[in-house]
């Protein structure tokens, strides 16, 4: 299992060649690549993020983070709605 943090899975997405992309590239073949809240949050906030993108966020494996009891559903629902408000800061 693999935590990613925001800039290692925008250069992975961008096609960047590092060693960080290497090792999110790795995880997402092998299936170990975490995603937490936080860092969708901060994914759904870029500007001009495709729907395609935002689909293949969303289907990655997130970590159980999540409010108490709230179901899976509802926590990604708050981090959705937390990135649409984050992009109305500077």
């Amino acid at each position: 299992m693999i935590g990613v943090d925001t800039s290692s899975i925008v250069a992975c997405l961008k096609g960047d060649d590092a060693s960080d992309v290497d090792l999110v590239t790795q995880a997402l073949q092998s299936e170990t690549l975490i995603v937490t809240p936080f860092v969708v949050t901060e994914l759904f906030s870029e500007r001009g993020i495709s729907n395609t993108v935002k689909k293949t966020i969303v289907e990655l494996r997130r970590s159980r983070m999540a409010f108490g009891s709230a179901p899976a559903a509802h926590a990604l629902s708050y981090w959705k709605k937390a990135a649409r408000r984050g992009r109305w800061l500077p």
